[in-house]
């Protein structure tokens, strides 16, 4: 076992990126001639055991649990595969994070197939007979071991801290595509048995989804005219038929992750993630009928990110074994429909507490930064 208390931070996160695996870590394990994933494997051949099984021990690192297991063979060659996968370089390369990037092929860069089998045809050829030991340790098909033809990869990507407005665009038509569904759906539900009284509360919910509507029109109209300006550049000195265009690379200045401005909202201080949730509870409470997709319509996901800015507990614990360092468990938010609602804690200096703020100004609320440094 090697133990390493620290090691250098590359700070890959907080530059706009991340680690794509080439070959999936949880599933795809040829396995006695059969392909399979993580949970049938640690099903068989580790049980998770019972709580009296752990023994508590102590070396010059700390106190750790520990416990003694039998493991066969199969067992050892499936955790040592495991383990190469996640962490062998042979298996990654770095991706602009799904926030900072918008392409022309599909929603997560990451794990688009052709852009992995690229990846995995430039292993073979620069690490050659390296690679193809390292493919006979990670239990994989046959298939690996040869490159993939015919790869469709006329990819049109931008990335980097200026995409947001691009973001914003997308999250713009997202959200007037979901509106227009929910009244479709309303006045689909229209009948001749609707009391005078269903239908004058139907109206009112109409005329709200109308106004939100126009509201993310008018947004779509002033980020298209930012990007435009931002852009500067006609499509038609664009090179034909690009295998990876770029057109924009995050830049090299770190964002300010040491932030520790506070905000003024409705009379109280607040700090970032507090603020967060005080302004989704005032409008819940500005909005008492209002539902969970109406209010995710308002506060859609990507003025967060990847967590997006509320979700519910149940999605929340299918995402992540640690929920409450994603999201207030504690505090949520109980809509007049019975729905809990919890607002995400994820908010950073800079995009998407500003992407935020921006939202919150719309919808008529006023928040003023306090020794913010943005």
């Amino acid at each position: 076992m090697l133990a390493i208390k620290k090691g250098h931070d590359p700070k890959i996160n907080a530059s706009g990126f991340k680690l794509a695996h080439i070959i999936p870590v949880g599933k795809e394990y040829s396995f006695k001639n059969k392909t399979i994933g993580n949970k049938v494997i640690l099903d068989q051949y580790f049980p998770k055991g019972e709580r009296s099984d752990w023994r508590l021990k102590h070396d010059i690192n700390g106190n750790f649990y520990e416990r003694d297991i039998h493991l066969k063979p199969d067992a050892k060659r499936y955790a040592i595969a495991h383990f190469l996968r996640f962490v062998h370089p042979f298996n990654y390369f770095l991706c602009p994070k799904t926030n900072r990037e918008t392409n022309n092929k599909c929603k997560e860069i990451a794990e688009y197939q052709p852009l992995l089998d690229l990846a995995h045809n430039y292993m073979l050829d620069t690490y050659g007979n390296a690679y193809l030991e390292y493919l006979s340790y990670i239990m994989v098909d046959d298939r690996y071991y040869q490159k993939t033809q015919r790869i469709d990869l006329d990819l049109d990507i931008r990335y980097g801290s200026d995409i947001i407005h691009t973001d914003r665009i997308k999250a713009c038509l997202e959200a007037i595509k979901e509106a227009e569904d929910i009244k479709k759906r309303i006045i689909a539900s229209l009948s001749e048995k609707t009391t005078e009284e269903e239908i004058s509360q139907y109206k009112h919910m109409l005329q709200k989804i109308e106004n939100i509507i126009s509201e993310y029109n008018q947004m779509l109209q002033e980020e298209i005219q930012k990007l435009s300006e931002k852009d500067g550049v006609s499509d038609k000195n664009a090179k034909e038929k690009p295998q990876i265009k770029i057109v924009e690379r995050y830049g090299s200045k770190k964002p300010d992750t040491k932030d520790r401005g506070s905000y003024l909202f409705k009379g109280t201080k607040y700090n970032k993630r507090s603020l967060v949730l005080a302004v989704v509870k005032a409008y819940v409470r500005d909005n008492p009928a209002i539902t969970y997709t109406e209010l995710k319509t308002i506060f859609y996901d990507n003025l967060q990110g990847s967590w997006g800015v509320i979700s519910t507990p149940d999605r929340i614990r299918a995402r992540t074994q640690e929920p409450e360092k994603r999201f207030f468990m504690q505090d949520k938010i109980i809509l007049k429909d019975g729905t809990n609602v919890c607002v995400c804690t994820q908010w950073g200096a800079g995009l998407n507490i500003e992407r935020f703020i921006a939202r919150t100004e719309k919808l008529g609320y006023k928040i003023t930064r306090i020794g913010a440094n943005n």
